[in-house]
């Protein structure tokens, strides 16, 4: 936290006045500045460290804009958007400026949101935003200058209606479906997909989703000899390239039995994870 007196939560733009400017493109000639420049100390922070603004600390600067703080006779070195914070004559000049700018900001924003109520709904949901980047990037936006693009309006009532409908699906499916077993025992389903995962020895690992007979969905590890028995379902050699591809060609939409712990999820009661499983079995 800085604690000078020209960061910007503490500095006057009244005790400053301009002395020069300059270009840091050397070739290109453009240097202007007091004559009495050099006489002057300059302030050891951003500028003389790290060649960014003494103010805000934006940078690397190209074009610099000289002031000479009056009460310690310093100059500090600003990039042309702090420079013109500085210009102006007072503090009280700078917060009024300050306050008509957020103004501006917040009657976009009411009139954005007035026209785009279900989006901005969507936004001002702290949850998704928290854990979607996307999301939370355009709630930023949305603060920081009071509206989004049309494209990005419409990307959000794009991921609204997927929301919908991935919800209403989800309903269907649940109707008439059983309590999601929990504690171990003994299930029979569908296989309804199978993804690869990047185990902890560097190998990968297969995960599959089966839909049981009472309704309800389970994901977990594929059992090595179910594994073993796809490689070999069509041919005397072992596959060693697409074993994904066979894995899923030869038991996506196959019956299964296995016993399992299983444990529902947070978010969907009819949805769960299973560990340690035994007596798995391919039901012809």
């Amino acid at each position: 936290m800085r604690t000078d007196q020209h960061a910007p939560k503490s500095f006057d733009p009244a005790e400053y006045e301009e002395v020069g400017c300059f270009d840091n493109h050397h070739e290109d000639g453009f240097c202007s500045m007091d004559p009495g420049y050099t006489d002057r100390e300059g302030f050891a922070g951003n500028y003389e460290k790290r060649g960014r603004c003494d103010h805000c600390g934006a940078g690397p600067l190209r074009y610099g804009v000289i002031f000479h703080h009056v009460p310690t006779d310093q100059l500090v070195v600003v990039g042309l958007a702090c420079a013109g914070k500085l210009a102006m004559s007072s503090l009280t000049q700078l917060q009024l400026k300050k306050k008509g700018a957020a103004l501006v900001v917040a009657r976009k924003r009411a009139a954005w949101t007035e026209e785009n109520p279900a989006e901005a709904a969507y936004l001002s949901d702290l949850d998704r935003t928290g854990r979607d980047h996307f999301l939370n990037s355009l709630e930023r936006q949305l603060h920081s200058k009071g509206f989004l693009s049309e494209k990005q309006t419409a990307c959000i009532t794009r991921m609204i209606a997927k929301e919908a409908e991935w919800a209403a699906r989800k309903a269907e499916e649940a109707q008439g479906a059983q309590p999601f077993p929990i504690g171990r025992v003994t299930v029979e389903g569908e296989i309804v997909n199978i993804k690869e995962k990047e185990g902890f020895d560097g190998n990968p690992s297969y995960k599959w989703l089966v839909k049981t007979d009472d309704g309800n969905k389970v994901y977990g590890s594929v059992p090595t000899h179910i594994l073993d028995d796809a490689r070999w379902a069509r041919s005397d050699q072992r596959f060693t390239e697409g074993e994904l591809v066979t894995y899923r060609e030869h038991l996506i939409g196959k019956r299964v039995r296995f016993a399992a712990n299983f444990e529902v999820s947070k978010d969907d009661d009819h949805f769960g994870f299973y560990k340690r499983p035994t007596k798995a079995e391919v039901i012809a």
